[in-house]
């Protein structure tokens, strides 16, 4: 049985030794995590232990314990429960259980770059000597020892057969610039001012990649260079100069900019020398650096410019070339080269992407394109209903221009409801929204009676709400109308009829795109002809402000020609025979020399009567309502050879 944990026993066990440790031992008050010596008093028989002769050891009792009731009650109950059975009765073993616990001090399983960094080095530099720069260089980042390796001379043949894999990149020919120096400039992305991510500007020649912050702060002509005024006189031949020029205006300017960093760097070095031996060797090295980076700086560039071409080109042929798959795979689903070729899945941002198709991506991108699909499919589905419900409401036109002929009256047959309201009955639609809706004449005269009832319940609707604004726009116009004793107008249905006729309480026809006035109901017919959409009971709307600007316009043909309406009174029909006669004296140009502003927004040229009405609620109701001066001229007279000029009738003498 082992022993009991914080005994001496237990100790020896742990240790694995044959001499005890005593509690409070150096060993123990070394460790730092040896327990905190107790304080409590000790009993007799631990003192008379440890006041007994040293060579006879006799371990100290261990400290008094807790008392345990469940385990000594249960030891108690099974001898009392063996206690009658004779001697030679032998009980039952114990059950020894085993613990299924799994192995401890378990090794932890070696990492992949681990097994990689254990491979020998010739065998690490053949697999090197077939990667790319890029592969290199994010190799040579990715743990301290092929850091090491790569950044020490031992590494230079890597990165130039790197360089070869890599569509050539040139040499170079300054030879102040590490390998793993030219691939960082060449494919890294960080700023090596600030390390700021996406740094895309790039000066070959200074062998710089920086932010445009920092390329701003950095790169500067010399005259720009504030504090560089005591730097050494021979700074500016050694350092490298990059130049440039705009390529517009002044085409044969050519500025010329230094890297601040490097200037001051080498004009430490040029005043540290100056005077000692080394400094013309160093003068002469800095200048052949300063050639040799302006010729490595154009290669350098035109070398960038093929490969990105190239690499574009690439990319282009990745695109279709998983474009021309998604398709093929799209095929094999079922649909069909016309849901294929449309915009929503040609364009997706998931089609033209330069990444090889693989299983995998395509287990990822396919649900995407089966939703696209799968809902153009249902808005076609909807399109094409929609468009044979169309078709068979269409087929009810002449169902409709018969009902309409039907009506005796011709100012019942303009309240008749344009076509559009006319497809909006309930007892319409069950002739053209079922897809199996029956149109046989049969079917037609049994509606007949209940689209009749339809069509009178809008007239007496729209009838009803434009008289009632009719009769308010006349009150607040002023126009004489008929009072009871308390001053509100009274008029009879009979009369509101007649007041609706009269040329002031035109209208403008509901069309957005219509500039005709009319009188009720007539507008309403006019509408049928030039509009579809459904009207609403405040489709027609009456204004005192359209009131008064008709009967300016007509007080204005009064003034200049008193007996044209003598014998005839005005209506839409006569004013609208005057032709373009009407000029709004306010807003026509005042400067001659110039010309009218005819892009001014204010000017108005020669207009019809509704055209001047329509003007005058468009310009001069804002910010208050003002009547301006209207300039009519007559038409002129026909002429002999002129045929109906003016909306005169020729009558003929003989």
């Amino acid at each position: 049985m082992p022993p009991r944990k914080g005994t001496v026993q237990a100790q020896l066990a742990s240790d694995g030794t044959d001499e005890p440790r005593a509690h409070g031992s150096e060993d123990g008050s070394d460790s730092p995590t040896a327990r905190p010596r107790r304080k409590a008093a000790q009993t007799s028989k631990v003192a008379e232990a440890a006041d007994s002769d040293d060579d006879e050891f006799e371990p100290a009792p261990a400290p008094p314990k807790k008392k345990q009731k469940g385990k000594r009650k249960a030891k108690a109950e099974t001898e009392d429960e063996y206690a009658g059975e004779s001697e030679e009765f032998e009980p039952p073993a114990k059950t020894v259980k085993r613990s299924t616990a799994g192995k401890k001090g378990k090794s932890r399983r070696p990492k992949k770059l681990e097994l990689f960094q254990s491979m020998p080095l010739d065998v690490l530099a053949l697999i090197m000597g077939e990667l790319d720069t890029k592969t290199v260089l994010a190799m040579s980042r990715t743990c301290s020892l092929f850091r090491r390796l790569l950044h020490s001379p031992q590494g230079t043949s890597v990165w130039k057969a790197a360089r070869f894999n890599t569509s050539n990149i040139p040499d170079l020919t300054a030879g102040d610039l590490e390998e793993w120096m030219y691939a960082s400039l060449l494919f890294d992305s960080t700023c090596q001012v600030c390390h700021k991510p996406r740094a895309n500007v790039t000066d070959w020649t200074l062998r710089i990649r920086a932010c445009a912050k920092c390329m701003k702060a950095n790169s500067k002509q010399r005259l720009k260079m504030y504090g560089m005024h005591n730097a050494h006189r021979l700074v500016w031949e050694c350092v490298p100069e990059s130049k440039w020029s705009p390529g517009y205006f002044d085409e044969g300017a050519i500025y010329s900019f230094f890297w601040l960093p490097t200037v001051q760097a080498v004009s430490a070095r040029l005043k540290e020398l100056d005077g000692k031996p080394g400094f013309d060797d160093y003068v002469k090295e800095r200048k052949r650096i300063k050639q040799a980076a302006t010729v490595d700086g154009a290669a350098i560039g035109r070398w960038w410019a093929t490969w990105q071409a190239s690499k574009n080109m690439d990319a282009w042929d990745a695109k279709f070339s998983r474009q021309e798959k998604i398709n093929a795979k799209l095929v094999e689903m079922g649909y069909t080269k016309r849901e294929i070729d449309s915009s929503s899945i040609q364009n997706h941002s998931l089609m033209k992407q330069a990444r090889d198709l693989t299983d995998r991506i395509w287990k990822t991108v396919s649900p995407k394109f089966v939703e696209t699909l799968e809902k153009e499919r249902e808005d076609r589905r909807a399109y094409e209903l929609a468009a044979a419900m169309r078709k068979r409401a269409d087929a009810l036109k002449p169902f409709y221009d018969s009902l309409q002929s039907s009506i005796a009256s011709a100012e019942s047959r303009a309240l008749f409801p344009p076509f559009g309201n006319f497809l909006m009955f309930d007892s319409v639609k069950t002739l053209y929204e079922p897809e199996d809706a029956d149109q046989s004449p049969t079917a037609l005269a049994a509606a007949r009676n209940s689209i009749m009832d339809d069509a009178n319940r809008f007239a007496a609707e729209i009838k009803s709400v434009f008289y009632s604004q009719l009769v308010k726009a006349h009150n607040e116009a002023g126009t004489p109308l008929a009072r009871d004793q308390a001053g509100a107008a009274t008029l009879s249905q009979t009369a509101v009829e007649q007041l609706a006729k009269r040329v002031e309480s035109a209208v403008k026809c509901p069309s957005v795109w219509c500039t005709t006035y009319m009188t009720f109901p007539a507008v309403l017919d006019h509408y049928k002809v030039c509009g579809s959409q459904p009207l609403t009971a405040d489709s027609l709307s009456a204004s005192a402000a359209r009131i008064l600007a008709t009967k300016h316009v007509i007080a204005v043909v009064n003034a200049v020609e008193p007996d044209r309406f003598k014998d005839d009174p005005p209506s839409t029909t006569t004013l609208y025979a005057l032709g373009t006669a009407f000029k709004c004296d306010d807003c026509k140009s005042r400067d001659g020399a110039v010309g009218p502003a005819i892009w001014s927004g204010r000017y108005q040229g020669s207009a019809r009567w509704s055209g001047m009405v329509q003007h005058i609620l468009d310009k001069h109701t804002q910010p208050t309502f003002a009547l301006p001066t209207v300039e009519y001229t007559p038409p002129a007279p026909p002429s002999p050879g002129q045929d109906n000029p003016g909306g005169f009738v020729v009558e003929d003498d003989g």
